[in-house]
């Protein structure tokens, strides 16, 4: 029962966001491989919504990140790890820029989306 209701407030969310705004999903378990300076790093992005403005020019790019453990999110661990973030945007929007060489590609959000019910942790 508890998954069923768990399910159904995390479809709704989602709808919600999709219906109240312009991006649209345009990739989902994206793979990743950065090296730099001897840093490799492997992975996957969850979603990337995309946002094409009307004169056609600017590619506005949305990132979101799915959590479905236990692990309580930290804005203070988050941005002293300021790194996840600006590695998720360059590396979305190097592969995009390299799709689109005639557009602007801009960062424009990042998304924390815990896959927990809040009613059932208070």
């Amino acid at each position: 029962m508890k998954l069923r209701e768990n399910g159904r407030r995390i479809l709704w969310a989602l709808g919600k966001q999709l219906i109240g705004g312009d991006f649209r999903p345009k990739a989902v378990e994206e793979e990743f491989k950065m090296e730099e300076e001897g840093l490799h790093l492997r992975g996957r992005i969850d979603r990337v919504d995309e946002y094409l403005s009307e004169d056609r020019k600017k590619l506005f790019l949305k990132v979101i990140d799915y959590k479905s453990g236990k692990k309580e999110f930290s804005l203070k661990i988050f941005f002293r790890s300021g790194f996840t973030a600006s590695a998720l945007y360059g590396l979305c929007s190097a592969k995009r820029k390299r799709k689109n060489p005639n557009r602007e590609v801009l960062p424009s959000a990042l998304f924390y989306f815990t896959m927990d019910n809040p009613r059932h942790s208070l």
